[in-house]
């Protein structure tokens, strides 16, 4: 017994509840909010709307409203490689997360992510008439 009463078996109670905490937590982090395989990415202009696989690594070049912006989807992230824009705030960073966002606003190129379900994966929770 130490001297502020508490215990060996005490300390390992508690280090063991914060490892269980601890792995359940990047467990439910993990799966559900970088790049899994549904993620989709949409993509906005002016004169476009467009949509790719956050999982298929490509390029994108899209017309803005004062030029042309080149994207990056890589490794499960996207990030604008140039854009015509002044400040040049939005080559700043790339975004992996569903619910992510990123823009030109300048040039009115808009960047969303969203996690999409497989139906082959969705179960029917309760029917109700």
């Amino acid at each position: 017994m130490s001297r502020n009463g508490i215990r060996n078996g005490d300390i390992i109670l508690i280090v063991l509840a914060v490892a269980i905490f601890i792995v359940i937590s990047l467990g439910i982090l993990g799966d559900g909010l970088h790049g899994g395989k549904n993620d989709m990415v949409h993509i906005s202009t002016p004169s476009e709307n467009l949509v790719y696989p956050l999982n298929e690594d490509r390029t994108v070049t899209v017309d803005g409203t004062i030029g042309k912006s080149v994207l990056s989807i890589q490794d499960g992230k996207i990030r604008f490689i140039s854009s015509p824009c002044n400040n040049q705030t939005c080559l700043h960073g790339a975004v992996s997360n569903a619910s992510d966002f990123i823009a030109c606003l300048p040039n009115g190129v808009m960047v969303s992510l969203s996690s999409s379900v497989d139906a082959s994966d969705q179960e029917v929770d309760e029917i109700v008439f």
